[in-house]
Parts: structure tokens; C-alpha cells; sequence
């Protein structure tokens, strides 16, 4: 219970009020769309894919800041990419989920959350071993 409470409590006290990821929602919002055009091959270059997007040039801000909030929102999905779904041996699943709960791990002990941090790190430990 102390490490469920751990984590509660860490979550809680950053104030996670949602997932910042892309593909969750009917999300119509431009780095969505932008997800969606390069998703679907329709553009092979950041100037027909602001061109498609908004009408403007690949150097308008407009468009760099779009960039740059996708790119954020597809860094935060990684985390949640399904790794179970046949795709992988049970060797890459393994590799995976210890690289992605070491990250975890890093963060939780790096918001004094030392106690679920550290079993987490015992945990992917044995599976790797």
C-alpha cells in the first residue's frame, strides 16, 4: 500500500490533469492534423505539409510551433505504444518494458517518490535477469 500511495500521492501533487498524447480523441487540433497528413503519406516535405496544413510556408512560426507541439505529443505517446499485441518477440517486449519502467523509475525518484522508484527498479530487474 505504501508505494500505491506513493504514487498517488506524486501524481497528484504534479496536478496530471490528462494525457498529452496524440490519437486518444477526436482531437481536431492542428498538431493532430498534422499527425494525420504524415500518418496517411499525403505529404513527403515540411513545405507541402504546411502548405496542406494552414496555406503557410514551412518557416512560419505558425507552422514551426505545430511542429514542435506534435513532436512533444508523439515523444509523451511513446509511452503508452502497445507492446503486446503480437509484434513483438517476448525478447523486444522484455527490452521494451525495462527501458520504458527505468524511465519511470528515473522520474519517480526524481519527484521523491524514492520507495515506488526503487521497487519498480527491483521489479524490472528480475524480469530482465
Amino acid at each position: 500500500m505504501k508505494r500505491l500511495l506513493e504514487l498517488v500521492n506524486t501524481i497528484s501533487k504534479h496536478k496530471i490533469k490528462q494525457l498529452d498524447v496524440i490519437g486518444l480523441s477526436n482531437d481536431n487540433s492542428y498538431p493532430q492534423q498534422l499527425y494525420d497528413i504524415l500518418a496517411t503519406k499525403k505529404v513527403e516535405s515540411d513545405q507541402e505539409a504546411a502548405q496542406l496544413l494552414m496555406n503557410v510556408s514551412a518557416r512560419h512560426p505558425k507552422y514551426k510551433s505545430v511542429k514542435r507541439n506534435l513532436i512533444r505529443r508523439l515523444t509523451n505517446t511513446v509511452f503508452f505504444v502497445d507492446i503486446k499485441k503480437g509484434l513483438y518477440s517476448d525478447y523486444q517486449s522484455a527490452y521494451y518494458n525495462c527501458w520504458k519502467n527505468l524511465a519511470a523509475a528515473k522520474i519517480l525518484i526524481g519527484k521523491s517518490a524514492s520507495f515506488s522508484g526503487n521497487a519498480l527498479l527491483v521489479e524490472t530487474l528480475q524480469v530482465a535477469e
